[in-house]
């Protein structure tokens, strides 16, 4: 247990209630070496510690919050502690870096993940759908906001997994069909009654059934190479034109950038199991989700976002229309040629 304050004070209660600060108040510790710093919000607490300067000064030792915590004082208190009230095992941590005192974590966020539950902990899947919820939701800014603490590239193994899952849905899904097929071919083939003719359908079939299984593995294993690969490439792209923009956040770097369109394409990718309207909205989210991540991670605004994620397409078509325009002035200046 840690009773009182983490870092030497702080003034806000830990997550779920209980006493002592956490995180170092501005200008480092308040006098006294402990305890909460400023006014509470509508007066003093009552009865007890955090805020403020206890009456007659400080307590004996030094330390932090006023008042005794209800039921007499927390095993190993007394002087020199902050606040009162034990913390969970091994005490409260401290401010994340950049977050003001008082800073609470995400509710349900892992230790580990900090608000993104793939590089938190718990089982794969599990952890693999929390951030597919977490990215295609209502709340995906707070997770890119979160995902861009980091330049970690587990972001890559989590767009893998979304690839390798849409894999194996098309495997079964060959399956299926695979099954539907052979069925056919050897009702067709004992239809007729002749004595080699099951023979040649099952023939067949099994033909059929090998074809297409080995044809869904390998779609399986490309999807999952390429979402291997395409956050870079296309992270790559995205980047530079933000670059070029004036968009990139202070301090962000390639990576950060390749986090967004792994975690924003893979998340996106789920929706392609969706019968018939899979790849729309795959589109729909994968578009929303790039937009929201690039503008959490590098503050750079939804226009200069857009531009950047379809630039691909403005150059495609420029360098078309380029073209056209070439070949057009190229022809005039033939037939104008062939009138002399």
């Amino acid at each position: 247990m840690n009773p009182g304050g983490y870092g030497g004070g702080g003034g806000y209660g830990p997550p779920g209630g209980g006493g002592g600060g956490w995180g170092e108040p501005p200008g480092g510790a308040p006098p006294g070496g402990g305890g909460g710093w400023g006014q509470p919000p509508g007066g003093a607490p009552p009865g007890g510690g955090g805020w403020g300067q206890p009456p007659g000064g400080a307590p004996p030792g030094g330390g932090g919050g006023w008042g005794p915590p209800p039921g007499g004082a927390p095993p190993g208190g007394g002087g020199g502690g902050g606040g009162w009230g034990g913390g969970p095992p091994g005490g409260f941590a401290p401010t994340p870096q950049g977050m003001p005192p008082g800073y609470q974590p995400p509710t349900g966020a892992s230790p580990m993940g900090g608000g993104v539950p793939w590089e938190g902990e718990g089982g794969v899947f599990g952890r693999w759908w929390d951030t597919v919820k977490a990215v295609n939701g209502n709340d995906s800014r707070s997770f890119f906001a979160a995902a861009a603490q980091n330049e970690s590239g587990s972001a890559i193994t989590f767009s893998m997994m979304s690839g390798a899952i849409a894999g194996v849905v098309l495997v079964i899904f060959a399956g299926v069909w695979v099954a539907v097929f052979g069925a056919a071919m050897l009702s067709l083939a004992t239809a007729g009654g002749g004595r080699g003719s099951p023979g040649v359908g099952m023939a067949a079939g099994a033909i059929g059934v090998g074809v297409a299984v080995f044809y869904a593995v390998a779609i399986a294993v490309f999807v999952t190479i390429a979402a291997a690969i395409a956050p870079f490439v296309m992270g790559g792209v995205h980047h530079v034109v933000l670059l070029m923009l004036g968009g990139i956040g202070q301090g962000k770097t390639y990576m950060h950038t390749v986090r967004v369109v792994a975690y924003a394409d893979g998340a996106a990718r789920a929706w392609n199991l969706v019968p018939m309207f899979g790849g729309l909205l795959y589109a729909i989210f994968n578009l929303k989700n790039l937009v929201q991540g690039y503008d959490e991670t590098h503050k750079c605004g939804a226009g200069k976002a857009v531009i950047a994620i379809f630039s691909p397409l403005i150059c495609c078509c420029f360098c078309y229309l380029m073209i056209f325009v070439v070949g057009i002035g190229t022809n005039l200046l033939g037939a104008a040629s062939g009138h002399r």
